[in-house]
């Protein structure tokens, strides 16, 4: 992928993003209909770096599954 690009990800897929790159990314996300935004903004609440034991409390209250392993882990 690269800066601006476009990826659609139907309701219900199982799906992951991962920054292979050198700098931080960023993610424009449109959710359609609305509400999740507030998973997301529970999510950039948790301070440190990534831990699945942290985040997946969240995901559980949204009805959402943290997929594992990481990709390029598997």
């Amino acid at each position: 992928m690269r800066t601006g690009d476009f990826v659609f990800v139907p309701r219900d897929i199982p799906h992951r993003f991962r920054n292979i790159g050198e700098t931080k990314g960023t993610i424009l996300l449109t959710l359609e209909p609305g509400g999740l935004e507030i998973f997301f903004e529970e999510l950039a609440a948790v301070s440190g770096p990534p831990d699945p034991a942290k985040v997946a409390p969240i995901f559980e209250k949204y009805g959402l599954e943290l997929l594992r392993p990481p990709l390029g882990d598997e």
